[in-house]
């Protein structure tokens, strides 16, 4: 199930009446040294010629001086990261280890770190409040296998927050910790002041479903969790996390040309001609200045959805666009994760 984490690291705290205002939205809403001395200024004289007087040169040996300090302590931690014993990956990594302890304070909600995603704080969350024996109920709307879980708590394990159960019966619906909708409501009942009702959407709010939404509906969801960087729970695509703050290069690839031995400049792959960004005319008036070779049922070129166009790339390809099919805020589908950091 994907995204199950932050359900459950929320779901664990046992005050689950929650009424909309619990979590505060953004006013746009959220649906679709170094050690130094300062040296003085240089001063200038009429004609804009620098003299170079004692007190000057004495400066310059100081600027010196300090550039000299700075670049050992550069070369000093270069050297140091390049032997250092790796860091400890968080325990949603594989073979991560850190775990999440409690009490720790940590930024959850929108308006705690207004344009941050929150993901990690999220998943190192456990409320203070959680008890592993009070086991909460997630009624599910949509069809659970379309999520590519099982009712239970399967889905759980390995969580630190872990004392949740998936469901589909909607007879107990009412005794429901919480109802979990992906893409639109399909309840025509009321909420419970005891539970809480979460909104998934994945899709931009062009193509979005949600779009039109009843008032009667706004006012009954407590959470979103959408690709916004204001939801209450942030679900995109996708999420780079680095596994070492510190090492955020690979020396090895300033040496590579990625260009080499490649014949042909850009491709595209695409299937849908006609969006709302124009797109495709900007594809088209591109190909008058290079050349692009543009694959699928807006082109004359085809390549079968498999690893054998990905190697075709790479083979042969200078460079690869990339599109969505709607400009939307925040919104960044699994083209530039799976094409741009494979």
């Amino acid at each position: 199930m994907k995204n199950k984490i932050f359900f459950t690291n929320f779901l664990g705290d046992n005050n689950v009446n929650i009424a909309p205002e619990a979590a505060p939205k953004s006013e746009e809403g959220n649906l679709p040294d170094s050690d130094g001395k300062v040296i003085p200024p240089v001063p200038h004289r009429g004609s804009g010629e620098i003299e170079k007087t004692d007190e000057i040169v004495k400066v310059d040996a100081e600027v010196n001086e300090t550039s000299s300090i700075q670049e050992t302590l550069i070369e000093t931690k270069e050297l140091a990261s390049n032997n250092k014993q790796p860091r400890e990956k968080y325990w949603f990594f594989k073979n991560g280890t850190v775990r999440p302890t409690k009490p720790r304070k940590l930024k959850i909600w929108p308006h705690e770190a207004p344009n941050n995603d929150r993901i990690v704080d999220q998943l190192m969350y456990i409320p203070d409040s959680y008890d592993p024996s009070q086991v909460k109920t997630i009624l599910v709307a949509n069809n659970l296998p379309s999520w590519g879980v099982q009712s239970g708590s399967g889905a759980f394990q390995g969580c630190p927050v872990n004392a949740c159960t998936l469901s589909m019966n909607w007879v107990k619906n009412e005794s429901a910790d919480a109802i979990l909708f992906r893409d639109t409501i399909s309840s025509s009942h009321d909420r419970k002041p005891s539970q809480i009702w979460i909104i998934y959407e994945l899709e931009s709010a062009v193509h979005s479903s949600l779009y039109g939404f009843s008032s009667q509906h706004r006012e009954q969801i407590n959470w979103t969790a959408t690709y916004r960087v204001d939801s209450d729970i942030v679900t995109p695509y996708e999420k780079w996390v680095y596994y070492d703050e510190d090492q955020k290069t690979n020396p090895k690839n300033r040496e590579i040309n990625f260009a080499s031995g490649k014949t042909h400049q850009v491709a595209w792959f695409v299937s849908n001609c006609h969006t709302t960004n124009h797109r495709f005319e900007y594809a088209k008036k591109l190909q008058k200045f290079i050349s692009v070779d543009i694959y699928g049922a807006c082109g004359s070129l085809q390549c079968p959805r498999s690893a054998q166009c990905f190697d075709l790339l790479d083979r042969k390809y200078k460079f690869y666009l990339s599109f969505e099919n709607s400009n939307c805020k925040d919104y960044i589908s699994e083209k530039f994760f799976v094409s741009g950091l494979s």
